[in-house]
């Protein structure tokens, strides 16, 4: 499933955010992105290193950032 990373503090009415460092090709986002009781990882460097209490069969591992239109999705 895909997550939203919101870099800008107005766009979330509670204020949460993440600094990104601008590269579109090897994203890195801080601080991680953790979906409470679902999904934990963080995305350094082009990769989503997955968290050990993440609730899937990624936890703990590290995979390559997927290219979203390889994939179908169109965030246009």
């Amino acid at each position: 499933m895909n997550h939203v990373v919101y870099t800008d503090p107005k766009s979330q009415p509670n204020g949460h955010h993440w600094s990104f460092n601008g590269d579109v090709e090897r994203p890195t986002f801080s601080p991680s992105i953790n979906i409470v009781g679902q999904c934990h990882y963080f995305v350094r460097d082009g990769r989503i290193e997955y968290c050990g209490d993440s609730k899937h069969e990624l936890a703990g591992k590290t995979v390559e950032l997927p290219d979203l239109a390889s994939i179908g999705e169109d965030w246009s």
